[in-house]
């Protein structure tokens, strides 16, 4: 590590790592120190407002140059995970850790400090089983591909259309930093799985009353599924599990592929539904960004894009088959309005 990039200075941007948990453990502060003490108010603060700009859509990762703001920036985390667990917002607290990892990669795709090298052993403290291949190739282990892999629905990164040398997949630099997102979001994801002791709980009960207040008011009615209530032609329980399916995951703050929020929006205009009922849907998402998701939704729209047929909802894996479409014109467009007429 030179001057411009020491060690806490590292930690601080990479909190959830082993060695960073392990450094703030031997620092011998306790969480009731971090939660009670004046003396860390400036880390309680610090951490409030973090949770305060996830919700807002406005977190970015802080470097500091100071000693003490470093320490207050690495301290943050483990209150920002307390404060999140004692709320219970399973969907903030995934919005959280999609902050978390995709800051952490943009900060890596940017800063000189990371070579190739720094990259693979930054890596490897994420218990990666990978190596270089080249400059700009790199080699993962099949089961570590697979394992973190499974959640992208783009049939690019299934494995059988990928290169594989020796049980190694080989991955471009420009995918492995989409890959490892999804490496970092697993690893922080992972340690949500704590339970908060009650005293602690009764010590944070007025930051997450407050915390709460703020997502309820900016969130007010944008999950309601009621949202369908004055449209008449919508009829929600006759959406084709594929679509069904992507709502769900929505509103549990699970990012869908592109592909999927694709043919979200054009099965949903299509049946009817107006572009701001559209908008609403989205807002669950853990990436949303009110921009620009009017930006993509006007796009689809105003170029009059028709839904993907269901053999291609197939082959980007947003189909699951229970509507046993067969027929190559048929479309969850069509399977919706069989259903809607059966009724």
């Amino acid at each position: 590590m030179n001057k411009l990039f020491n060690q806490t200075k590292y930690y601080s941007l990479f909190p959830y790592l082993d060695e960073s948990i392990n450094y703030v453990n031997s620092l011998k502060i306790t969480i009731d120190d971090i939660l009670t003490s004046p003396f860390f108010e400036k880390v309680r603060l610090n951490g409030e407002k973090k949770i305060i700009d996830v919700i807002n859509n406005k977190f970015k990762k802080e470097i500091y140059d100071n000693e003490d703001d470093i320490l207050i920036e690495l301290l943050s985390y483990p209150y920002i995970k307390i404060l999140l667990s004692c709320t219970s917002n399973l969907k903030l607290i995934r919005k959280y850790i999609y902050f978390e990892s995709l800051s952490s990669v943009n900060f890596i795709k940017k800063s000189s400090y990371f070579t190739m090298e720094k990259l693979i052993n930054f890596s490897k403290n994420l218990h990666l089983n990978i190596k270089k291949k080249n400059d700009n190739l790199l080699s993962i282990y099949f089961y570590d591909y697979i394992k973190y892999s499974i959640s992208f629905k783009d049939v690019s990164w299934k494995l059988i259309n990928q290169n594989i040398e020796k049980g190694y997949v080989i991955i471009d630099i420009k995918n492995y930093y989409r890959f490892l997102q999804e490496v970092i979001f697993h690893k922080i994801e992972k340690s949500f799985t704590f339970k908060i002791p009650d005293h602690l709980k009764v010590i944070c009960i007025q930051q997450t009353k407050n915390i709460n207040n703020c997502y309820n008011y900016l969130n007010n009615n944008e999950e309601d599924i009621s949202i369908y209530k004055n449209i008449s032609i919508i009829d929600i329980k006759k959406f084709p599990n594929c679509i069904s399916n992507a709502i769900l995951q929505i509103s549990n703050g699970i990012n869908i592929s592109h592909s999927m929020r694709f043919a979200l929006v054009t099965f949903l205009y299509s049946i009817g539904m107006k572009k701001e009922d559209i908008f609403k849907i989205f807002f669950s998402s853990p990436d949303f960004n009110i921009d620009q998701v009017k930006y993509q939704i006007n796009h689809i729209i105003d170029r009059n894009y028709k839904c993907p047929s269901c053999s291609t909802m197939r082959t980007y894996g947003n189909c699951n088959n229970i509507c046993q479409m067969n027929s190559l014109n048929s479309t969850p467009i069509i399977v919706y309005y069989n259903k809607v007429k059966n009724k």
